[in-house]
């Protein structure tokens, strides 16, 4: 009974932000430079979006090609409410952006680190859970990487995902480390270059470390209670799609306000994610 309430509370609200959007899509005048993208979407009854495998938000089946996870359920719950379908498309996390510059898809749901570079490309809706950077090493080595500064010395290699924000953090900010810049697709490339041998450390964020860590058992879970640039995770539409990025956070807010959000997380990583942020002792940027 108390779940039916709930989800008839979060259609309610989805419900109430989509009339509103609606009515407001009659009275606004729409320019043929700026393409209304919440209009579109009902237009062609298909919702598009853009993705990476990044869990527990996306998570894809190595066999069927399935998709599941708390932000793909985020997003079909919303196109239900819509009453369109959704759309699919994988991306790299380097070139997220240009998909969605180009109209690939409406929305990239990632989930992708809110950052001020980053923000110069697309727009963000508001942070949906908080999340840092911690890594792996070999078994038996972890006692030699208790702190960001062990990271950054003569001799240790350490690997980034091309395009990530932990790669340009590392790139300016460590000077002595040898840095390995991985492209591809898979978030865990910098982790299994530790196992491959090439890299003495990989880098990537918490969540994506957990699930490798558990699967590899020959690597070890590092910074693990010290995450390196904390940052609010988010969906991104392009630019000048504020009436489309206005729907997307007041669907969103619904989602975690009513608790869908939360069940969500807890059934594909045992908790709910981390909705707070974490300011650091000291600055983490130059």
């Amino acid at each position: 009974m108390e779940r039916d309430q709930v989800l008839r509370v979060a259609r309610g609200m989805l419900v109430v932000a989509f009339g509103a959007l609606m009515a407001s899509c009659v009275s606004g005048v729409r320019t043929a430079s700026a393409p209304d993208t919440l209009d579109e979407v009902l237009r062609r009854g298909e919702l598009r979006a853009g993705y990476f495998v990044e869990p527990p938000a996306v998570m894809k089946d190595a066999n069927s090609g399935d998709l599941r996870g708390s932000l793909v359920d985020a997003i079909r719950e919303i196109a239900s409410e819509m009453g369109v379908r959704v759309v699919f498309f994988e991306v790299d996390l380097g070139q997220f952006a240009s998909g969605l510059q180009s109209r690939l898809y409406d929305v990239c749901i990632g989930p992708t680190f809110r950052t001020i570079p980053r923000a110069k490309a697309v727009a963000f809706t508001n942070t949906i859970f908080y999340l840092g950077y911690d890594g792996v090493v070999k078994q038996g080595k972890s006692q030699e990487f208790t702190t960001e500064s062990d990271l950054d010395r003569p001799g240790i290699r350490v690997a980034v995902k091309a395009g990530s924000a932990i790669d340009s953090y590392v790139r300016t900010r460590f000077t002595r480390a040898k840095t390995i810049v991985l492209s591809g697709t898979d978030l865990t490339l910098p982790l299994q270059a530790v196992s491959s041998g090439q890299a003495d450390i990989g880098l990537m964020n918490e969540h994506t470390v957990e699930y490798y860590a558990r699967r590899h058992d020959d690597v070890a879970i590092v910074l693990k209670a010290n995450p390196i640039q904390v940052v609010g995770m988010a969906w991104a539409v392009r630019p000048d799609d504020q009436k489309w990025l206005n729907f997307l956070n007041t669907s969103l807010e619904a989602l975690i306000a009513t608790g869908q959000m939360a069940g969500w997380e807890r059934r594909e990583y045992g908790e709910v994610l981390r909705r707070e942020l974490i300011e650091p002792a000291e600055p983490s940027v130059h």
